[in-house]
């Protein structure tokens, strides 16, 4: 060892100090990672905290705005037609959803209040809160909305467009059978369309008219919506095709069977049937004491709306009479005549049969100027239809041209509407509550509470609106400018609770 030469000395010497260097770094980089780890983990726990905290603020707030929609559901109900006073309050109501509490409570205002006001609400409204808590018990969310009553109505003008209007949802389908094809510019049918026999509907000149089926159409044997050489302007099937049973897809003309300018849309639509309001229209006539000239005719038989007036034919083979219907007032309500030897009926105004009436007799009508500035008139029927002998019912000429449906002139609403309205106070469902089994001709409009049934092919050239339809063939293209005087003007198409645009707010 002490004999080692110096070069040795200086080497171990080096070694040494390279052994210690080492050791240092390995202690720095074995700190380091130790940190490193620790930040990691840090981090880890730090956002597993966060994902957490944000977990339970989601599941808290959408059970708070479970609560807002439910308080939606408890209004269709504890305050239909609003009905309740300001200052009423309900709730709170308690429930649990996804493992988080909640409540929701409503206070109702007058419409005059700032709650109402501020937003523009058009009408009383109720402020909405819904509260919930998360599972944890940590968080809690708070929401609030208001909503305001719509009573919305539109003009029947947009709807007596049509020529054809069944509001079946939810019911049987409207039948089509027999083998000619229908003449109809504008459909409406809110339900499923499925015609049984070879009919087809044809609108009356080719890119003209309308189809809206919001069910399904069914199409089977050799029925078509359109042809080829005669399509719609458009189609709308909500539903989807089929064609013989099998789903087809609508634009597929070849498969489907419907011929339209464009690919049928699937736009919902609103619209629904006119509300009758037959007690508002009996009570506005002395029914059961008209003032009749040349004759009597019996619109009411006892006072009560009840509808058992004996079956009254319209346009009776004998006989003449010519009377007029007033109010409490003096004024005139309605008034009806016939000539039974020219076979005409004027009308004016509004006309109320308390029963039953037998549509089995032709004749032509006009309207009158009993009734100042009357479009022609509507006669409520507080029963149902029926008639099953081959009959025209001409309204007033525009054309010295044949119907080529049994008329001997072309109708002219412009000149004239007779209106029909059947009440079918019983809402009778196993028969039609509108009946006609032979062929002619209607020159009218028809609105019928539930069943309207044509199956021996009458054409009826007005619009005609029911709940249900099964038609044999045929059909109409004539539509009027306005409907008949008296006739029902306007449908209900919302009355409900909607929520204000703007109202949502997250107050906690």
């Amino acid at each position: 060892m002490f004999g080692l030469r110096p070069q040795e000395r200086m080497f171990r010497q080096l070694v040494r100090s390279e052994s210690g260097q080492s050791l240092v770094l390995a202690l720095i980089v074995m700190s380091a990672l130790t940190i490193s780890i620790g930040a990691l983990i840090s981090f880890t726990t730090g956002n597993e905290a966060q994902f957490s905290r944000d977990r339970e603020s989601a599941r808290a707030f959408h059970v708070a705005e479970a609560g807002v929609n439910n308080a939606l559901s408890v209004l269709e109900n504890a305050d239909d037609k609003d009905f309740q006073g300001a200052g009423t309050i309900l709730g709170p109501y308690n429930f649990s959803l996804d493992g988080a509490d909640g409540t929701y409570s409503m206070t109702k205002y007058a419409k005059a209040d700032t709650e109402c006001t501020h937003l523009g609400s058009p009408s009383n409204c109720w402020v909405i809160t819904g509260t919930a808590t998360s599972p944890n018990g940590k968080i809690t969310r708070t929401i609030q909305e208001t909503t305001y009553w719509k009573n919305a109505t539109t003009p029947l003008d947009a709807l007596s467009h049509y020529g054809l209007v069944v509001d079946n949802q939810g019911s049987a389908c409207v039948d089509t059978h027999g083998t000619a094809p229908m003449t109809i510019k504008d459909v409406w049918i809110s339900g499923d369309f499925c015609p049984s026999g070879d009919v087809s509907l044809n609108p009356p000149a080719a890119h003209t008219g309308s189809i809206y089926i919001g069910g399904v159409y069914m199409g089977k044997n050799n029925a078509s919506i359109g042809t080829s050489a005669l399509p719609y302007a458009s189609a709308d099937i909500v539903g989807g095709c089929t064609n013989q049973g099998s789903p087809e897809i609508c634009s597929d003309s070849a498969s489907s069977n419907v011929y339209s300018d464009n690919p049928p849309s699937v736009d919902p639509s609103s619209f629904s049937l006119p509300s009758i309001n037959p007690t508002q229209t009996y009570q506005s006539g002395n029914w059961s004491t008209p003032t009749c000239s040349g004759g009597s005719f019996t619109f009411d038989s006892n006072s009560v709306q009840d509808g058992t007036t004996p079956t009254t034919t319209l346009m009776p083979s004998g006989g003449n009479f010519d009377c007029t219907v007033y109010d409490d007032n003096g004024d005139v309500v309605g008034h009806l005549a016939w000539n039974s030897a020219t076979k005409q009926l004027s009308i004016s105004g509004t006309v109320w049969i308390d029963g039953d009436v037998d549509l089995s007799n032709s004749g032509t009508y006009v309207k009158d100027n009993v009734v100042t500035g009357a479009n022609g008139g509507t006669i409520f029927i507080n029963g149902t239809v029926s008639g099953s002998s081959n009959i025209t019912v001409c309204g007033p000429a525009g054309s010295p041209v044949a119907s080529g449906s049994g008329c001997p002139t072309t109708w002219d609403p412009n000149q004239g509407i007779l209106g029909m309205v059947v009440v079918n106070p019983k809402n009778i469902t196993k028969q039609p509550a509108f009946d006609r089994t032979g062929n002619g001709e209607l020159d009218i409009m028809l609105l019928v509470n539930q069943g309207y049934a044509n199956t021996g092919g009458t054409t009826v050239m007005g619009p005609v609106m029911a709940d249900t339809a099964t038609i044999g063939g045929n059909g109409g293209s004539i539509v009027p400018v306005a409907p008949p005087t008296s006739f029902p003007s306007s449908i209900t198409t919302q009355a409900t609770w909607v929520v204000q645009p703007g109202s949502w707010k997250q107050i906690q």
